[in-house]
């Protein structure tokens, strides 16, 4: 199964270079497809643990099916899936976390998504090494590192963590990191991981978190931008109502942020994420906000997520590198052979 899918992702990537040679001759601004760097998928009911569910307005909003749906309705041509640890996955003996749902998706749409695993330092370091080796096996393409879930395994600067960290580089696994308490609450381990293994190439998720409770932390923007320093670290401009002052889309307040995340990182290290299924709840949301919509007023279109930026009034942002951020960046990093 797993050198079917190889074959077939193999081939998805043929199709897609194909494309992207004949948007080239229209243009430098026309040649990335549109790419979400960051979604979450999840069953409609089978797979959940036991006396666990989804939030009400999103239990069956996050399947397969609708994610792909909602992608090529709205112009987006392919996806990363980021594993999550929400409460309702069920536990695992080998990777920590069941991870079939996602295996699932990369087998039935391999040139559509590309898929980050997520971490388990509970598992001890051998089986959490051996962890890194199944899901590389298995087809994923990077890992997620959760701070909270590293907490009693030595932080996320601890010997576990670092152990981890240089062998996702080693596999050629981009790390995502999820500072959900804001970047500058981990700055300190962020940056041990990137002096004790350079050569792993790391993403910090949703604009470093920089929204704390209704508050901008400036700290933790001025961390975000202090690591454009380090050339192996990129950023997801993602989940928008996460860091939102308020607005609902097209949250037209984040513009000079992603301005200035270009402006330090350029745009070849900045990649666009929805955030998918929670940016369909379309209101502020925890961390930047106190306490999580409840979608009672109903779900915005995914496609009001995916063209917001294209749906500012002014960005400072030139055409070449609003298609990097757009696509071309995670095209690059994920889909590139």
């Amino acid at each position: 199964a797993i050198e079917g899918m190889r074959r077939s992702a193999a081939n998805g990537l043929l199709a897609l270079c194909t494309s992207l040679t004949l948007r080239g001759a229209r243009g430098m601004a026309a040649q990335w497809p549109r790419i979400d760097s960051h979604l979450h998928v999840w069953s409609d009911g089978p797979g959940w643990a036991e006396g666990r569910e989804p939030p009400p307005a999103l239990s069956r909003a996050a399947t397969i099916d609708s994610c792909v749906e909602s992608a090529r309705a709205a112009g987006v041509e392919g996806a990363v899936i980021v594993h999550h640890n929400f409460d309702w996955l069920k536990a695992d003996p080998t990777l920590g976390l069941d991870h079939d749902y996602v295996c699932e998706a990369l087998e039935r749409h391999p040139s559509f998504f590309r898929a980050m695993g997520i971490a388990m330092p509970s598992l001890g370091e051998d089986k959490a090494s051996k962890a890194l080796d199944i899901l590389k096996q298995k087809g994923f393409s990077g890992v997620r590192f959760n701070p909270a879930t590293f907490s009693e395994c030595g932080g996320l600067g601890g010997g576990l963590a670092q152990a981890l960290y240089a062998k996702a580089g080693e596999l050629g696994l981009p790390v995502g990191v999820m500072c959900f308490g804001g970047l500058a609450s981990v700055e300190g381990d962020v940056k041990a991981l990137l002096a004790t293994s350079p050569g792993t190439t790391m993403i910090v998720d949703h604009f470093g978190f920089f929204r704390q409770q209704g508050e901008d932390s400036e700290a933790s923007w001025r961390a975000l931008l202090g690591l454009a320093a380090f050339p192996q670290v990129y950023v997801k401009a993602s989940a928008f109502m996460r860091v939102s002052p308020g607005e609902p889309y097209p949250a037209q307040s984040l513009a000079p942020r992603l301005e200035a995340l270009v402006g330090a990182f350029g745009a070849r290290r900045v990649m666009w994420g929805s955030d998918f299924p929670y940016a369909l709840l379309g209101a502020p949301m925890p961390p930047g906000a106190a306490a999580a919509p409840d979608g009672s007023g109903g779900l915005v279109a995914y496609a009001d997520v995916a063209n917001a930026v294209r749906r500012w009034g002014s960005c400072a942002l030139s055409e070449e590198e609003l298609a990097m951020v757009l696509g071309g960046t995670a095209s690059e990093l994920f889909w590139a052979p």
